[in-house]
C-alpha cells in the first residue's frame, strides 16, 4: 500500500512538471568514458519544474515510463539518494499493469515539448 501511495505522489509530480525532450549530455564525463543520462530533474524556482528525457537512450516505451517513474520520484521524494530511488522506481515499474503503463506514456505524448540541441549537465 505504501508504494500506492508513492505512485500517486510521482504522478502528481509528473503532472506539476514541464515534459522536455532533449539530448543530455555530462559535461563532467567529457574526458572519460561517456555515461548515459536517461533523464533529469531540474527545478525552476520562480516557475514550474522541468523534466528532462534523452530522447537518445529511449528506443522503446517501457524505457520512457521506467525514466518518467525514476525522475518523478526525485521530484516526489527530494531527499531520497539515488540508490533508493533506482529501487523504488524498479517497485513501482513492475507493480504497473500494460493499460497503465501505455496511459502513463499516452500522457507523456501529449504533454512533452522537443528541445533543439543538447543541453549540459
Amino acid at each position: 500500500m505504501a508504494d500506492d501511495a508513492l505512485l500517486v505522489e510521482v504522478l502528481m509530480a509528473l503532472g506539476k512538471a514541464e515534459l522536455v525532450e532533449q539530448i543530455l549530455v555530462d559535461e563532467r564525463a567529457k574526458y572519460r568514458e561517456t555515461t548515459n543520462i536517461m533523464g533529469a530533474t531540474e527545478d525552476k524556482s520562480a516557475g514550474r519544474s522541468r523534466i528532462y528525457i534523452n530522447p537518445m537512450h529511449h528506443k522503446r516505451r517501457d524505457d520512457v515510463v521506467s525514466t518518467l517513474i525514476h525522475e518523478g520520484i526525485h521530484r516526489a521524494r527530494p531527499e531520497w539518494k539515488e540508490r533508493s530511488v533506482e529501487r523504488a522506481e524498479k517497485r513501482l515499474y513492475r507493480q504497473l499493469s500494460q493499460e497503465q503503463s501505455d496511459a502513463i506514456y499516452k500522457a507523456y505524448r501529449q504533454a512533452v515539448k522537443r528541445f533543439k540541441g543538447v543541453r549540459e549537465l
